[in-house]
This record gives C-alpha cells, sequence and structure tokens, in this order.
C-alpha cells in the first residue's frame, strides 16, 4: 500500500471500515475491528492511532 502513502487514503480507509463496522455492529454484535500491518509502514501507521497489537504476534519491526 506504499502507493497510498502521504495521500491520505490510509486514513480516510481506516475511518471509513470504523464507520461501516459501527454501523453494523448493533445488528452482528460486533467488538472489535481487526486490522493486519502487512508492512513495517502500515505497523508504524497502526501506532500512530494507538490501534492496540493481539499479544501473540509479533512486531514487524523486529525482524
Amino acid at each position: 500500500m506504499d502507493y497510498l502513502g502521504g495521500q491520505g487514503l490510509r486514513e480516510l480507509l481506516l475511518v471509513n471500515a470504523i464507520r461501516r463496522g459501527l454501523t453494523v455492529s448493533h445488528a452482528i454484535g460486533a467488538l472489535a475491528v481487526i486490522v493486519d500491518a502487512v508492512d513495517d509502514g502500515a505497523y508504524i501507521f497502526d501506532e500512530y492511532f494507538e490501534l492496540q497489537a493481539l499479544p501473540d504476534q509479533p512486531s514487524p519491526l523486529d525482524s
């Protein structure tokens, strides 16, 4: 997703996903939004927005 960097599209996609999840959460009983950092840039993006890593998943920055 490097082609999205610097254009604000990652932020828009995150907001869109959270809004959609909130909209349907009442019907399906959702409790969380789960994202998967596919590379170091995505991991740093997730940290910036204070998204919490799953405890059993290693940081891609450690490798």
